[in-house]
């Protein structure tokens, strides 16, 4: 796509006889080599303003998910399961597998035990009379291992019901027409005991293992960092992620290769955008694209997918393209008009 630049500085330097009004291609390049270091940017030069790039998650080596199978039960019969972690914390996800292995559902808290990022959920046995059941860390939706998390747990299961057992109120039952209901559990000292505690029976299950999800290493995530090069010292221009299917973070650094600025959501639908960038003395302006949360620019981020990076004037989207103007009475013409455009945008 073409786009029309500096309309200012054409209106002033252009006087008299056939003016055109130069146009600059926005040519993409497509990200191909290893940039994942300030030391390794793509160098762009300045007639190319918009790049495309993919970036990858970070990759985690560990034992999860760790699966489970309890065999020789009766098809379709129902079944809940849930995990405690009291141990370590651990944030876990629980999911069931067909017969094949294939995941069924996931549950992510709402377990009773432990800090309430244990999980729960339920199911009914498998058509080979099988239950097989997964246990990783958040957030590995797919269970494929890519959590950070790691930790011990235990995994209950109980068979033939949907629903946890009550515990049966160890005051016995309270008569309706009682003025206080909650007498019973009152202390000496008028404070309410024994009402914040579990509501359920965690003791009430069939089948219980304890398993632990331990981290070996992590390969980090791709960035990408690009050097524009040859650009006009003291202009002001804007970098901006305009299309992407990942959470996007733009970083801007100086020509050391120290972060100065880094952007979340500021641009359009959550994507990244970094404005009033003055170049230096130096002509080049160094960005990186990463995916959130990674404000280092070290790759510890969990998106995948692509994006384009545009790197244009700052007030470029104030002015219609193309364009192509003839004469000078013409142009002195056509300039309040533009003002009018201008300033309704």
């Amino acid at each position: 796509m073409f786009k029309f630049k500096s309309i200012s500085q054409f209106f002033f330097s252009s006087i008299i006889g056939l003016v055109v009004i130069p146009l600059v291609a926005n040519a993409e390049i497509n990200d191909t080599e290893t940039n994942n270091t300030f030391e390794t940017s793509n160098n762009v030069t300045v007639k190319n303003t918009q790049v495309t790039g993919t970036v990858s998650p970070l990759v985690f080596v560990n034992n999860a998910p760790v699966s489970f199978t309890i065999p020789n039960l009766e098809p379709s019969e129902m079944f809940l399961a849930w995990t405690d972690n009291s141990f370590s914390g651990i944030d876990t996800l629980l999911g069931t597998f067909d017969e094949s292995l294939n995941l069924i559902d996931f549950g992510d808290n709402g377990s009773p035990a432990g800090n309430e990022y244990g999980s729960v959920i339920t199911g009914r046995v498998n058509s080979d009379g099988t239950i097989n059941l997964g246990v990783t860390g958040y957030p590995d939706v797919d269970f494929v291992g890519n959590t950070p998390d790691e930790g011990e747990f235990e995994l209950f299961v109980k068979l033939g019901t949907h629903e946890f057992t009550d515990l049966e109120d160890e005051h016995g039952e309270h008569d309706e027409n009682d003025d206080d209901p909650l007498a019973d559990y009152r202390t000496e000292d008028g404070y309410y005991d024994h009402i914040h505690g579990p509501t359920v029976d965690l003791d009430d299950f069939d089948y219980s293992f304890a398993g632990e999800i331990v981290q070996d290493d992590r390969i980090p995530g791709t960035l990408d960092f690009y050097t524009f090069e040859n650009l006009t010292p003291g202009e002001v221009l804007m970098a901006e992620i305009t299309q992407g299917d990942i959470d996007s973070i733009l970083g801007l650094f100086d020509d050391e290769g120290n972060l100065v600025y880094a952007d979340d959501d500021d641009g359009v639908d959550g994507l990244s955008l970094i404005p009033d960038i003055l170049v230096p003395e130096s002509g080049a302006i160094h960005l990186a694209v990463s995916g959130y949360p990674d404000f280092q620019f070290i790759g510890r981020h969990l998106e995948d997918g692509d994006y384009v990076l545009t790197l244009e004037d700052q007030d470029e989207d104030l002015v219609p393209e193309p364009l192509t103007i003839l004469g000078t009475g013409f142009v002195f013409g056509f300039l309040p008009i533009m003002r009018k455009i201008s300033l309704h945008k």
